[in-house]
């Protein structure tokens, strides 16, 4: 489960109880509840950062859904390995795409039989209800019909020359280390050796690229591929987003030295 509802209110919990309600065995797991409020993108990178790490049969029910409510479709989407349930605004797509989309189906209340459904929270009456017909495997033809047209998010591209990288950041994470959507290798590409030059904010500064955190001084601020595959901007026990005044949706320019 994925969502923006936060721990302080009972949203998150409702929704398990519809869970076990319906599919008492399974087993659920929290990616997290605390993706910043409407935050889509956000969103759809945190699922796209876990989805490998999962066995076989997984269920990811996300749902940071701004257009609750409206005609926004609900929507659950079959892969190889995984099926994913939440609504059509794009949140799903990236974790969708790394893993092989198979089909996509809207979803029909009437036919999955979910009860009385509120106008503010489709994650508890509609959502759940989906994936716990899919968690005790339930047939995914039953959940409504096969569409195309689903919304298609793709997160920021960095852009790529021979000698540098204009990126952004696109998570800060509870660490305030600063994550960006370059990856490995987009650093190859553009031959960088242990430092690097990165610009935002009218500010250029020399980082050194580190195996891990813990190869550079305490307070060192510090360059690494972090385990999301994508560099980060970080500190050795420190804050990067406090130390260089960044944050999510700087964009940065990378350069070889």
């Amino acid at each position: 489960m994925l969502s923006d509802f936060g721990l302080s209110d009972s949203y998150a919990a409702s929704m398990k109880g519809v869970i076990l309600s319906i599919s008492p065995e399974s087993r659920i797991v929290d990616i997290s509840h605390l993706i910043e409020k409407y935050d889509i993108i956000a969103g759809a990178f945190t699922l796209a950062s876990v989805v490998d790490y999962f066995p076989k049969g997984t269920v990811h029910m996300a749902v940071v859904d701004p257009g609750v409510g409206t005609r926004r479709r609900g929507i659950a989407i079959s892969s190889p390995k995984c099926y994913f349930v939440g609504p059509d605004n794009g949140l799903l797509i990236p974790a969708a795409l790394r893993m092989g989309i198979l089909e996509v189906r809207s979803i029909s209340e009437e036919k999955i039989g979910v009860g009385k459904v509120s106008g503010t929270f489709h994650g508890r009456d509609i959502f759940a209800p989906v994936a716990a017909h899919l968690a005790r495997e339930g047939k995914f033809r039953d959940i409504g019909p096969r569409i195309e047209d689903f919304i298609r998010l793709q997160l920021p591209k960095p852009i790529i020359t021979q000698h540098t990288i204009m990126g952004q950041i696109i998570h800060q994470d509870s660490f305030g280390n600063l994550i960006t959507n370059i990856e490995t290798e987009a650093l190859r590409k553009i031959n960088t050796g242990s430092q690097i030059a990165i610009e935002f904010n009218d500010r250029k500064m020399m980082i050194k690229i580190r195996p891990s955190y813990g190869h550079g001084e305490p307070g060192e601020l510090l360059a690494a591929v972090g385990g999301t595959g994508f560099l980060e901007i970080s500190v050795n026990q420190g804050d990067a987003s406090k130390h260089t005044g960044a944050g999510k949706g700087t964009e940065i320019r990378v350069s070889a030295i």
